[in-house]
């Protein structure tokens, strides 16, 4: 064993100065036989090239390998072991894809298979396979021949399923269960200041497309053509290279060819044959975007069988050369295993917009179904959480400004089908709340109890594991003291929506963004815990009274005409008894509270990421907020609806701090009204969000004529003003039967000019007069002052009409 690896390492050095392709890792190692198939590259000595493959052989002995390859009438393949010739040769029929076998002899341990040509190109051959047969325990000399057989590989017929799901608020293009086969793609070397005249000829049943590039030097080293043989639709590439190496040939048909079409070509290089037959493949998908300074990702995933692997090519739209190519990702410090998935993730140059996508399988044996996605930026979510890597974090919709609002939507709603706000069941003004219990406030709304919109999936906990979910519902342990629920995330294929790579998140008010399973857990950054309890599709959906199918999203369920989005506003009747009510605030308590409230909204944008609407109430800011509002219930009731109305989704919280008590009789009348009546008069699915359920508490609120815990009480303070009419002076008199806190302020209508006679200050019982002077004051004749007492918090205004 030893020895072999000396030998081996000796190999790699005399090796380390030869010309290289990329290097294929087929990671996890796939067991071919019972060998495990570690890397495969190409190479070439000058006068030759080599198709190398390294292997892991758990025992010595005699294997029968097995290959497939493509060889024109005539070519041949010698074969070495190790880097030693075994005597053997494989001539081609030139009959495309051919299967190959030999018994070789193997070391245990690691062991390099070369296929040998004496051509430029890389020998096209791939799918190595290995049975241990063991027939002798006897080592043999090199050069020993054994039997191999020839026979066609007929390639597979795929049907066409690829589609494009609905993506409400998603920036990117996609299309689903792309149908990828093989095209013939080609490593050849060349030579700097030679010319080398690559062409088709008998193409049949394609228009072929003939793309050269230096995979390294791709933006300035690229060539194509379509019909460059005058009077054909044979393709032409007349090139002389400036740089020694690896080039890639590849061939395309100008649209995508039809599954079962048996679509070849002959291709030449100045007039020499180099690949007989060459299947010509792929799916073309138009991708026209513009270019941008913003890197873009274009991606393979979610492949529908184990050997699949693809290959990708962006088109320039504007010369129609390949821009851009990937076979496999190798990720940049994410965790997420690409595999045998393509991605290409870079900034479009001026001038130049990605036109086309082309993709194809990496050999005819890898072949199937792929999730292909198209112009997605990559995304700032990951900077807001400790585990989440930012190579795996890629935009799937655009975010709005850090702080929630109704108009935005969240993790909750998007893995629902709601992009048109924020919902949180559990919270207090959720349709689905059960309080107390906020893991059956989760199931009422993923359960549709009652229907999110109409035709909305159906999910349940029942018989949902971590290995079947579509739905993640997240907690965090909160220190130990029990749950406390965060985020939930979701994949394909909930709501039918294209959901990436992995799994989907729209995390709080930021950017929704692709990501590994678990990137955003952790109980620190954005602390979002882990998925703790798990939700798959009934296979059933809300069967409204206009639902005759399911729907994917809210706005389909719109769009459709099934539903409308019930955005409920104040009255005019609710908003002038809010500004009646506001307006008798002390104005020290309007700068208090405001404030608090500052600070506190101050604090959103760093909490941005959340969903729950309580974890940006959990500082010091909030506390001090709720407390002020806790002990002037009076004034932050009206001063916490005005926010609230103006579009401040998350005064909820401390509205709810100082109004339930009494009011909460209220809002389970707005809950009971709208699920007692669903649809409006037009028969249509009335979609309320909690923010709504929110406006139409405060109408209720405001449509008591006298608030109950506010109800006028004997005023302390007797007011008398005289004289009324004024000229030149007037008194305010003040009778005090106990003491109280007292503000007096006058205010002219015409010019403007205020006075402070009295700021908060405590008066003991007795009588009091104050002289006021209109003078330098009032507008003169017609003028009305406006004299404002405030009590105890209760303002008092009185109106005096100036006659001089």
């Amino acid at each position: 064993m030893k020895i072999v690896l000396i030998f081996l390492f000796c190999l790699t050095v005399q090796l380390g100065s030869a010309q290289r392709t990329d290097v294929k890792h087929h990671r996890p190692w796939p067991y071919i036989g019972n060998a495990k198939l570690l890397s495969s590259w190409g190479e070439t000595g000058g006068s030759y090239s080599d198709k190398i493959f390294e292997i892991d052989v758990p025992q010595s002995g005699w294997h029968q390998l097995k290959f497939r390859a493509t060889l024109f009438g005539g070519e041949k393949l010698e074969l070495f072991l190790n880097g030693l010739s075994n005597g053997t040769g494989f001539t081609g029929n030139g009959v495309g894809w051919e299967s190959f076998a030999e018994n070789i002899w193997l070391n245990q341990g690691l062991n390099r298979i070369c296929l040998r040509n004496n051509n430029f190109m890389v020998p096209l051959a791939e799918n190595p396979e290995l049975e241990f047969i063991n027939k002798s325990k006897t080592k043999p000399a090199f050069g020993q021949n054994h039997s191999s057989a020839v026979n066609t590989v007929t390639l597979p017929a795929t049907p066409v399923t690829g589609r494009v799901l609905p993506n409400p608020a998603g920036n990117y293009l996609h299309d689903i269960e792309t149908e990828f086969r093989y095209t013939t793609c080609a490593w050849v070397y060349l030579k700097s200041g030679y010319r080398y005249k690559f062409t088709t000829n008998t193409t049949i049943n394609a228009d072929p497309v003939l793309h050269l590039f230096h995979p390294g030097n791709i933006a300035t080293m690229s060539w194509m053509n379509d019909n460059g043989s005058t009077g054909t639709k044979e393709s032409r590439i007349d090139v002389t290279p400036t740089l020694d190496g690896f080039y890639l040939l590849m061939i395309r048909g100008t649209k995508s060819i039809t599954p079962g079409t048996q679509a070849h070509t002959d291709i030449f290089c100045n007039n020499i044959m180099l690949v007989e037959k060459a299947v010509i493949g792929g799916t073309i998908l138009k991708s026209a975007i513009g270019a941008t300074t913003d890197k873009l990702n274009f991606f393979t995933c979610r492949f529908s069988n184990a050997t699949a692997d693809t290959r990708m090519m962006l088109i320039n739209g504007q010369n129609l050369t390949a821009s851009f190519y990937n076979d496999d990702y190798s990720n940049l410090g994410g965790d997420w295993n690409w595999g045998f998935s393509s991605r290409i993730n870079s900034v479009w140059p001026s001038g130049t917009k990605p036109y086309l996508t082309f993709v194809c399988a990496y050999s005819p044996f890898s072949e199937g179904l792929t999730d292909t996605y198209m112009g997605n930026r990559n995304s700032v979510a990951w900077t807001f959480f400790t585990n989440w890597k930012e190579d795996d974090c890629i935009q799937a919709g655009v975010g709005f400004p850090l702080q929630p609002n109704p108009y935005n939507y969240n993790c909750i709603g998007w893995s629902g089908g709601f992009t048109n706000a924020f919902y949180w069941p559990g919270g207090n003004f959720s349709t689905w709340t059960v309080y107390g219990n906020d893991l059956a406030s989760f199931d009422n709304y993923y359960g549709n109890n009652p229907a999110r919109y109409p035709g909305a999936y159906t999910y349940t906990r029942t018989g949902a594991t971590w290995s079947n979910a579509i739905i993640d519902l997240w907690a965090t342990t909160n220190g130990g003291t029990g749950l406390y629920y965060t985020h939930g995330s979701v994949q394909k294929p909930g709501n039918n929506h294209p959901h990436g790579y992995d799994w989907e998140s729209k995390p709080g008010s930021v950017e929704r963004s692709f990501h590994p399973r678990l990137g955003p857990a952790g109980e620190t950054g954005a602390n979002y815990g882990t998925p703790v309890n798990h939700y798959i599709h009934t296979g059933g959906f809300a069967r409204t009274a206009n639902a005759t199918d399911a729907i994917g999203a809210a706005d389909e369920a719109v769009q459709a005409g099934l539903a409308v989005y019930d955005n409920p506003e104040l009255s005019e009747k609710a908003q002038s008894r809010l500004q009646q009510w506001i307006g008798r605030i002390n104005t020290e308590h309007k700068i208090t509270f405001n404030q608090l409230y500052k600070n506190w909204k101050a604090t959103w944008a760093e909490n941005a990421v959340q969903s729950n609407p309580a974890a940006y109430c959990r500082n010091t800011d909030y506390n001090n907020l709720e407390q002020w509002c806790r002990e002037h219930k009076e004034d932050a009731l009206p001063l916490l609806c005005g926010k609230y109305v103006q579009g401040d989704y998350l005064a909820e919280t401390p509205l709810c701090a100082v109004s339930l008590e009494r009011y909460k009789h209220l809002l389970e009348e707005v809950k009971s009204e709208y699920k007692n009546n669903l649809y409006n008069k037009e028969g249509k699915f009335r979609i309320r969000s909690d923010y709504g359920n929110g406006i139409c508490f405060i109408e209720k609120i405001l449509s008591v004529s006298v608030p109950a815990p506010f109800a006028a009480t004997a005023s302390p303070v007797q007011v008398v003003i005289a004289p009324n009419p004024v000229q030149d002076w007037f008194t305010v008199k003040l009778n005090i039967t106990e003491p109280a806190r007292v503000s007096l302020k006058v205010i002219s209508t015409k010019t403007r000019v205020s006075k402070i006679v009295l700021s908060g200050k405590e008066l003991p019982a007795g009588n009091y007069q104050y002289t006021i002077s209109t003078t330098g004051f009032a507008g003169g004749r017609g003028d009305i002052i406006t004299v404002q007492v405030n009590i105890n918090g209760q303002l008092n205004t009185f109106k005096v009409l100036v006659t001089k």
